[in-house]
């Protein structure tokens, strides 16, 4: 019996502490498979941001030998500044130079001021000039090894040919430095993961420490192949990335069972002891059964005594239960007004969600589709335009056409969104100062049309400035473009703001006086019967072929003065002109920003 009774605990114990461990590693496993499905997709997305990255360098280049071939060679100081602009646009560039037919290099232009001819002339001697005279003959682009810097390190030399004129022939050779242009495209890819770049055996680049167990056990190589060159790029997690990968469930799991091991058999033990408590318990019976029949005789007596207690508790009971029963009443109607609050924040705030997730549509994945549309009609002008008929190249720029169409719709979808979920708090704003502004931004825009914009008296308000500007800028800008043939648009703004509180009741029956604001032009005009039409989103009154525009200009503007707690009307007549009229609150009630 002694034997028994030690058995059956352990037994318990080893039984339950087998299950933790299998269970523990299947959890590992479980980590360690998510783990290296990350790193899997880090060193995909460091793939691809290489070769778009390099495509976007390798079209500048392309459409800067097209421009030399298409027009003809030009000056050095124009070829230059067109070379410059790549330099700033595009980091990791060292140099990009113009190189003859004979491989003598014409002009040059660097990043480093101290560069030389002669410095790049070195460049070019580790090259084999078969090599160089090969990528010329090609009408495609070349891209040569990695080779040594002048200035230290490791780099590499992309080489587009120009074949058309006798003055623009040759190539232009784009001169880059591995470590610069690598840590500018992979600056915010993959921050938690260690990064190293081969050409061949050769490492020309690394993120993150060399070496170490981490690197050996997660280490994933991808394949990057620009353009005809082979790189291996070998991508493993940080340690405190793969820190923050690993799960605790499998060392909570391992202790939690071997606490419950412990358990198990510390159970087992208390039920052997229970039922031995249990035959002792019997034996005790017989002594309280007559201790029990002595107390069945006091609560006897007890009960008596609890039944006149019992009707005086009745008589307070009912006296409560009217008292309950008005509390109930006024809960229920307190309650009602609540579940009515409450629905109408929910139904507020998934309104505001709803606004939210469509600013985060329109700014990240609708333009960011489209950026990649217009990446690709690009190379494929670069790379097809040659092979592809007349109606092919027209397809293509009509694509193109309408990406650019797209991005400025998508733009003034955000614009518009923001108005009301992204506000600001009202402050003093003086719209002189924003329309003369304003006015400064459309120079270039008004010297086109041969127009003029006369700023008069304007007041100063309280309102969001950010978006007052937007309002000006719509209103003017719309004025600029909707004018008629062979008439130079005159736009006038000016504006009053009464000094007195006596109009107020007239205006919009509060004590806030409110100002007036006029932006008048001799345009093409419009209908008066289309005056609501024209503040719809998407709403045109006439064809994109005759103005450019999204139909959304109007429509920001309503919404801007109608978050300022004012109106918008317009008075026009066909080949007249157009006076736009917007009543504003000179002080706001409540000065932060409201939706």
């Amino acid at each position: 019996m002694l034997l028994v009774r030690l058995i059956a605990p352990w037994s318990a114990f080893f039984v339950v502490l087998s299950i933790t461990i299998l269970l523990y590693q299947g959890f590992l496993m479980r980590d360690e498979s998510h783990i290296e499905q990350t790193i899997t997709d880090a060193a995909a997305r460091v793939r691809s941001e290489i070769n778009t990255r390099m495509d976007m360098r390798i079209v500048g280049l392309a459409r800067l030998a097209q421009r030399w071939e298409d027009t003809g060679a030009s000056s050095q100081s124009q070829w230059e500044a067109e070379a410059t602009l790549n330099l700033r646009h595009f980091p990791g560039y060292y140099s990009i130079a113009w190189v003859e037919p004979s491989l003598r290099i014409r002009w040059l232009v660097s990043r480093e001021t101290s560069q030389t001819l002669g410095d790049l002339r070195t460049v070019f001697s580790q090259y084999d000039q078969s090599v160089l005279q090969a990528a010329q003959a090609r009408d495609t682009v070349t891209v040569l090894p990695v080779r040594n810097m002048p200035q230290g390190g490791k780099g590499f030399m992309v080489l587009v040919a120009s074949q058309d004129g006798q003055d623009g022939a040759g190539f232009i050779a784009g001169l880059f430095a591995f470590q610069e242009l690598l840590e500018s495209i992979l600056k915010n890819i993959t921050p938690g993961y260690a990064v190293v770049l081969y050409d061949g055996e050769e490492e020309v680049y690394r993120r993150g420490v060399a070496g170490g167990p981490d690197e050996a056990k997660w280490g994933q190589e991808t394949i990057i192949d620009p353009y005809g060159v082979t790189w291996r790029a070998q991508v493993w997690p940080l340690p405190e990335q793969l820190a923050a990968g690993q799960s605790v469930l499998p060392q909570a799991m391992l202790v939690s069972g071997l606490i419950m091991s412990i358990l198990s058999a510390w159970l087992v033990a208390l039920a052997q002891a229970a039922r031995r408590r249990a035959r002792e318990t019997a034996l005790a019976y017989v002594g309280l059964s007559a201790e029990m029949a002595e107390r069945q005789r006091a609560e006897e007596a007890l009960r008596a005594a609890h039944a006149g207690l019992e009707l005086r508790v009745q008589e307070r009971t009912a006296e409560l239960a009217q008292a309950n029963d008005k509390l109930q009443r006024e809960n229920l109607q307190r309650q009602r007004a609540e579940e009515s609050l409450a629905r109408q924040a929910r139904e507020l705030a998934r309104s505001n969600g709803e606004l939210e997730h469509f600013a985060h549509v329109a700014s990240h994945d609708l333009q960011e589709p489209l950026r990649k549309i217009q990446a690709f009609g690009d190379r494929l002008k670069l790379k097809c335009g040659r092979d592809l008929n007349e109606q092919g190249r027209d397809y293509v720029e009509r694509m193109q056409s309408a990406a650019a169409r797209m991005q400025t719709l998508i733009s003034d979808l955000l614009t518009f969104s923001r108005v009301t979920t992204a506000p600001r708090p009202f402050a003093a704003v003086d719209l002189a100062a924003v329309a003369h502004t304003i006015v400064s931004d459309l120079e270039v825009s008004i010297q086109r049309v041969n127009g003029t914009v006369q700023i008069d008296q304007l007041p100063t308000i309280e309102a969001d400035s950010a978006q007052m500007g937007q309002l000006l800028q719509n209103l003017i800008s719309n004025a600029l473009k909707f004018h008629r043939e062979g008439v130079p648009p005159r736009v006038k703004v000016w504006g009053t703001c009464p000094q007195g509180r006596e109009t107020n009741a007239e205006l919009n029956g509060t004590d806030t006086p409110q100002c007036s604001i006029w932006v008048e032009d001799n345009g093409i005009g419009f209908d008066e019967q289309y005056l609501v039409q024209i503040f719809q989103p998407f709403q045109r009154l006439v064809g994109r072929d005759q103005y450019e525009g999204t139909g959304m200009g109007l429509a920001i503007c309503k919404k801007i003065v109608e978050r300022h707690g004012g109106t918008i009307t317009a008075r026009s007549t066909p080949g007249q002109g157009t006076a736009f009229t917007v009543t504003l609150p000179c002080r706001q009630a409540n000065k932060e920003a409201r939706p």
